[in-house]
């Protein structure tokens, strides 16, 4: 479902004025249901910087009531794509809830059986760059997740990289005034759309209905990982740095995709728990102080004192398992040495981390960083 805005808005960089400009309108809310016997998991992913928690609630709450679909079991993803207007504006939260509402409903009347698989790949170090330390960890790990209908045919695919929607971005700061769009991680999902739909329409024919390949994408640690860009020529051309990003990594998606086995056989547990997050000393004193000097926002007032009496904050974490792989999401930006201690410790063969996910509570980092 398309989320392109209507109206002008004020974007979240660049100079702070309404602007209809666009880049690029192919902005979306992507909505993929799972049912595994009485479980339905609803995962949406929406071109966005980021959700916080009550705007995610309010989001849910609707959802819930118009989808019938159960809040615990929903899974509402940014994409941090810095190119759209922030979603605490009540006109564009309520613009999205209705989008998001109108995805989800797509989705659930279009439902099939099917048969599901993973795969990851490591990518070439230079396709990411660590933003904040120069000799810093870099994480170049892709996971794919490929959904298959009972013909065979090729339904879906999810993927999950670790690198920060912020090439496409037109302005960042100063007087100069941004465009919308999508950000790269639509540039990369019509690349792998394109490149299968134009092969599956032909290949199916007549034995199985065409339909249009699926894409979603899930941001994974990138807290302080984006592309590098220093790759400016591929198969012996020239080509722009930004394109070159978009290429490699759509390549290395499909050439995943070819060697996923699917299973028809699917396990699905989903936990989610609220999980208490103290707060450091400097920076209650700091939130304090920010209260005192009136630079809260009134509508955050009440909030934000109830948080300091109480020294933390509860954040919500989900983790939905399906055979051998487990998405779990983190309520803002890990950065990448977090984002691969998670895939050590998890256990599992394909352990996907999903951030910016219900919330958004900024960086989450290492005790030495």
């Amino acid at each position: 479902t398309s989320i392109a805005p209507t109206w002008p808005v004020v974007l979240p960089y660049g100079k702070q004025v309404p602007t209809t400009n666009f880049y690029n309108r192919n902005i979306f809310c992507k909505t993929l249901v799972i049912r595994v016997n009485d479980i339905v998991l609803t995962l949406i992913a929406c071109d966005v910087i980021g959700f916080k928690r009550e705007d995610a609630e309010f989001i849910k709450d609707h959802i819930e009531r118009e989808c019938d679909v159960k809040k615990d079991f929903i899974t509402l993803v940014a994409t941090h794509n810095h190119s759209y207007p922030r979603v605490s504006n009540e006109r564009v939260r309520n613009f999205l809830k209705d989008k998001i509402v109108e995805s989800v409903n797509d989705a659930l009347n279009s439902m099939f059986k099917a048969k599901i698989g993973f795969g990851k790949d490591r990518l070439p170090t230079w396709i990411n760059v660590n933003r904040a330390r120069p000799n810093g960890p870099v994480d170049t790990t892709l996971y794919v997740m490929k959904i298959e209908d009972y013909s065979g045919a090729l339904r879906g695919i999810i993927f999950s990289f670790p690198s920060h929607p912020n090439i496409y971005t037109t302005a960042w700061g100063g007087t100069k005034l941004g465009k919308i769009g999508p950000e790269w991680p639509e540039y990369v999902r019509k690349y792998v759309e394109a490149s299968v739909d134009k092969e599956l329409m032909f290949q199916l024919y007549p034995q199985a209905e065409f339909r249009n390949v699926f894409t979603m994408f899930l941001l994974g640690g990138a807290g302080d990982l984006q592309p590098s860009l220093i790759v400016y020529r591929r198969k012996g051309e020239l080509i722009d740095r930004k394109r070159a990003f978009v290429e490699t990594l759509g390549d290395h998606i499909l050439k995943l995709t070819d060697t996923i086995k699917t299973s028809s056989s699917v396990s699905l547990t989903f936990r989610s728990a609220n999980v208490s997050l103290p707060f450091r000393e400097e920076y209650i004193e700091n939130i304090k102080r920010m209260v005192k000097e009136g630079r809260i926002p009134k509508r955050y007032i009440t909030q934000v004192k109830s948080l300091i009496e109480k020294g933390s904050y509860d954040a919500l974490i989900q983790a939905i398992m399906i055979n051998n792989a487990c998405i779990c999401t983190a309520p803002g930006e890990v950065t990448a040495e977090l984002g691969m201690f998670f895939q050590k410790r998890s256990g599992f063969e394909y352990p996907i981390l999903v951030t910016i996910a219900n919330d958004y509570l900024g960086y989450f980092v290492s005790e030495l960083e």
